[in-house]
């Protein structure tokens, strides 16, 4: 039930409006409510959220190991404590998390605006617009609520500074506030706090006296009371660096600028064929800041009225609308990262609240009702006229706009190199909607706000006009939100079950992961640059022409062919040259040619394809281009399934350990072009798998085309090897000679290619395993140790140092080794039991000491026993974990366990109990010794309620 003008709604608005949104959110979020379906947050799948709440606060899976995220003694501290005592913690926390997230933040805006006097409709409208902008929710369903719990926070402090009088409690209740956001963004959300301060600062109180004492006093009080709550990151700074608090996915950019008035400019999750990123994320946009066309119009009117002779808004209005409008005119030029974009879309939401507000109380005015009618002149018309104005405007860019569609596309490409034609024309048209949709919404907010502006204002008529501007608004942002809700099925099955197999029960032995993620001097994919070394078009240069005229038509042949990016057109191609040469019709055979000519490479063919040698070698080079792009499909195919499927549900599901590009990733300066530094860079990468023991890989398997250059290089007593693994010994490991086939399988599921199709073949692919690569747990009866991390890696990567042999050890206190040589000889290791946050393993006696390398991620809080007495934790190779070990004649068992630090999560909820318990009473007190003084209205204005 909505109040009148310029009176704070009570208890009853509230719980309309908590309703409403309630309502909204499980409309944006019903397939949660089904039982089938869970939220796809912060990148996380069901097994992932599973393996979380199952193993604890370390994740053994990524990499060498990492801490896991905890739960910041905050909102989402309690709110993940909560759900563990559920009866499933995964699907409670990862479904309702971001939604009660979402609710706070709305109802938090509802309070600022309810301070800021506005009416019960105003307050509602307001709470929608907070909930489903674009910034809050992206990131919320995206990565986490955190930055959502910080708008909140940011809300109640901005209700407590716009008061009239800024008092003690109010002033506590701000800075409590604020620590509570700082609890979920840690450290580097204090500059909020200092924002906070110097808005307190500028903004004008009620008796005029920005700078007395007394009020100097209370706006001090809000970063001690702050820090009163957020103490836990001072004392426990190092749990903020692993927790599911905000998390920066990238850095924000100006591009993203571009995102605040269109929605998904550069499309949404649903517009990608997997569904799992931005198309943005091609041309370096990585956030979504939609604030939608109503709020974006009404904040500008509330400018432009602000800034008038004869307006409505009081005179301590008419300066907040000019504070808020300057950080909001300001702020994305100076700063844009995720923590400044709270505190910018916080801003605008305020002063979207003030233009309704205003419109509101300019509506009940006598000079409003003078120039109502259409074209009565005065700042209706001016206005009107200049909202049609920017309608033309938009409407103009974008005809032109969607008229350089393919431009648009060609310059996706310039910035992506490495995307494909079909990704960056998708895109382009996705953009194009995009962009219309912008304009048809930004036409109904303008017909809507020149329609309203044209009733008389009464009562009913007040009451339908907010009403429609509050549905046009949630139409326009639920339209824009809804593509960035990913939701997963709880029975969804994993793809890649043959590899699980193959992987059984190998866990111990070493780490698994895609060729393909690896590169050569950070240009090359290490997968694509094999398959390129057998299968790329022979160079015109390695054939002796006759004369300057065909080694001409060689060269632009090849550049031709390697000009084509999808492997569809070079078969259409090709297609198109056996019609030209094998058709009986003259007809076929015209069309063909004229078809031709469109192509690369085409002019070539049909200038010089009488030549024999000519001939032959194009017949070589298109053949050639046409199997590499077919692997380089493949290849993209198996990629996909890595990242998207296997490191998602099959990995976490089978307890599959999977290596990082960034393990034991050695240091190098690249010198293109210099055949020493690729021999170089390959082995630094076999140094890197050795150290890191990287195991498996999962690669390409070859083509007919691959395989019959292989077996022509590559044979034994004349019989031909398994195709893939000689190309990888080949090309990386010629020597030794270690890569070995443990496999070969097909995708479970077709994968879409870069034609845009179904692969009919399922891209196949095979399991190698490089035996090179260190073990994950193993006795060294040599060691170097008092060597410091510099050092360390330069050992570990130069030529001559076997990893094998020899572990280097950080500590200085050691016996020397007794029988070095003896490393090779020295009995393996057992896994007795192994979980993310504890391992057993069992050691055979020995007659000589010995270090035991775990090759899993040092961490300091990390203990190690032998057979139950506490011994010291070793740093091994920089990275690992390791332990002394005395001569003994008996086996014993070797203990590693994980004890973080745990969180303090009652300290900041007492304070901040306690802080609201003393707001609270001193409110009180307050109120009943200087009521009506504290509740002057803004302005004098009364509506017009005839």
């Amino acid at each position: 039930m909505d109040e009148a003008t310029n009176t704070r709604p009570g208890w009853r608005p509230a719980i309309a409006t908590a309703g409403v949104l309630l309502l909204v959110l499980a409309g944006l979020f019903s397939p949660i409510f089904s039982g089938e379906s869970i939220l796809h947050t912060e990148g996380r799948t069901v097994e992932e959220w599973d393996q979380r709440f199952a193993e604890g606060a370390w994740d053994a899976q990524a990499g060498l190991g990492a801490p896991r995220g905890y739960a910041l003694p905050g909102f989402t501290g309690w709110f993940w404590s909560l759900c563990k005592l559920t009866p499933d913690p995964t699907a409670n926390y990862a479904n309702y998390y971001p939604l009660a997230c979402l609710f706070l933040l709305g109802m938090a805006a509802w309070f600022c605006f309810r301070q800021l006097k506005c009416s019960g409709l105003i307050c509602g409208m307001g709470a929608l617009a907070a909930a489903l902008n674009g910034v809050f929710l992206s990131y919320t369903v995206e990565f986490s609520g955190g930055l959502a719990v910080t708008g909140a926070a940011l809300f109640v402090a901005l209700a407590m500074i716009v008061r009239h009088r800024l008092q003690w409690p109010g002033a506590l209740v701000a800075g409590l506030a604020l620590g509570m956001g700082l609890l979920e963004l840690g450290a580097g959300g204090l500059p909020l706090v200092g924002a906070i301060v110097v808005l307190a600062l500028v903004l004008p109180p009620a008796d005029g006296h920005r700078f007395a004492q007394k009020r100097l006093a209370c706006i001090s009080l809000i970063p001690v009371s702050a820090a009163a709550v957020a103490w836990p990151i001072w004392n426990y700074s190092q749990l903020f660096e692993h927790s599911i608090n905000l998390r920066q996915a990238a850095a924000q950019g100006p591009m993203d600028l571009l995102t605040l008035p269109i929605a998904g400019l550069f499309g949404h999750r649903l517009d990608v064929a997997d569904n799992t990123q931005h198309w943005g994320n091609l041309i370096g946009s990585h956030s979504h800041a939609y604030a939608g066309a109503l709020v974006l119009l009404v904040a500008a009117w509330a400018l432009a009225h602000a800034v008038r002779r004869e307006q409505s808004f009081s005179r301590h209005d008419k300066t907040r609308v000019l504070i808020f409008g300057a950080v909001v005119l300001v702020l994305p030029w100076v700063a844009w990262s995720s923590y400044w974009q709270s505190l910018f879309s916080v801003c605008l939401l305020v002063l979207f609240a003030f233009g309704l507000k205003g419109l509101d109380e300019w509506h009940s005015t006598e000079a409003h009702e003078k120039t109502r009618a259409f074209g009565s002149g005065g700042f209706n018309s001016g206005w009107r006229i200049g909202s049609f104005g920017v309608l033309a405007l938009a409407t103009l860019g974008f005809t032109i706009y969607s008229n350089r569609s393919e431009k648009l596309a060609t310059w996706i490409l310039q910035k992506s190199p490495g995307a494909l034609p079909a990704d960056a024309a998708i895109l382009a048209s996705t953009s194009t909607l995009q962009a219309g949709l912008f304009v048809l919404f930004l036409f109904l907010s303008i017909g809507v706000l020149t329609g309203c502006s044209l009733v008389r204002w009464n009562r009913s008529s007040r009451t339908l006009s907010l009403l429609a501007m509050g549905l046009l608004l949630l139409l326009d942002l639920g339209r824009s939100g809804k593509p960035f809700l990913r939701f997963d099925q709880f029975d969804t099955p994993s793809f890649g079950e043959p590899v699980a197999e193959l992987l059984k029960d190998h866990s111990t032995r070493g780490r698994v992961t895609l060729l393909n993620q690896y590169q050569l001097l950070k240009r090359h994919p290490l997968d694509r640059a094999v398959i390129d070394s057998f299968l790329s078009p022979p160079s015109p240069d390695s054939v002796n022409w006759s004369n300057p005229r065909l080694a001409a038509l060689a060269r632009g042949y090849h550049d031709g062919m390697m000009s084509y990016r999808l492997a569809k057109d070079v078969n259409q191609f090709r297609q198109f040259k056996l019609m030209f040469l094998s058709s009986p019709n003259a007809q076929a055979r015209e069309q063909a040619r004229k078809q031709l000519q469109k192509f690369p490479s085409g002019k070539e063919f049909l200038t010089g394809g009488q030549d024999e040698n000519l001939f032959n070698f194009f017949q070589e080079s298109s053949g050639r281009r046409h199997s590499q792009l077919m692997a380089h499909d493949s290849i993209g195919a198996i990629s996909r399934t890595y990242h998207e499927d296997w490191m998602h549900h099959l990995f976490p599901q089978h307890s599959i350990a999977w290596a990082r590009v960034t393990d034991f990733q050695p240091t190098t300066t690249e010198e293109p072009g210099q055949e020493k530094n690729r021999a170089d860079a390959i082995r630094l990468l076999i140094r890197q798998w050795e150290l890191a023991s990287t195991r498996y890989f999962i690669c390409h398997a070859g083509n007919a085309e691959l395989t019959s250059i292989v077996r022509e290089d590559s044979k034994i007593d004349d019989q031909p090897l398994p195709t893939y693994r000689n190309a990888l010994n080949q090309t990386l490991d010629p020597v030794l000679r270690r890569f070995k086939q443990r496999g070969a399988f097909h995708l479970d599921q077709a994968v879409p290619t870069s034609g845009g199709g179904a692969n009919p073949t399922n891209a196949p692919a095979v399991l190698m395993e490089f035996t090179g690569a260190l073990p994950r747990a193993k006795l060294f009866s040599d060691w170097r140790q008092g060597v410091d991390e510099k050092t360390t890696d330069t050992i570990l990567f130069s030529p001559g140092f076997d990893s094998h042999s020899q572990v280097i050890l950080r500590a200085k206190d050691l016996p020397q080794p007794e029988q070095p040589s003896q490393t090779s000889s020295m009995p393996a290791v057992q896994f007795e039991k192994t979980s993310a946050t504890r391992v057993e393993l069992k050691i055979p006696s020995i007659d000589y000491a010995a270090v035991l390398l775990l090759n899993d991620q040092f961490d300091s809080n990390w203990n190690v026993t032998i057979d139950g007495q506490p011994a010291t934790l070793l740093r091994a190779n920089n990275h690992a974990r390791a332990v002394y070990l005395s001569e003994s004649g008996k086996p014993r068992v070797i203990v590693f366990d994980y004890h973080p630090p745990v969180p303090p999560t009652a300290p900041p909820l007492a304070a901040l109990m306690i802080g609201l318990s003393i707001a609270g009473l001193g409110a009180r007190r307050e109120k009943l010794s200087n009521f009506e003084e504290n509740d002057k209205p803004d302005t004098i204005l009364k509506p017009n309620d005839a």
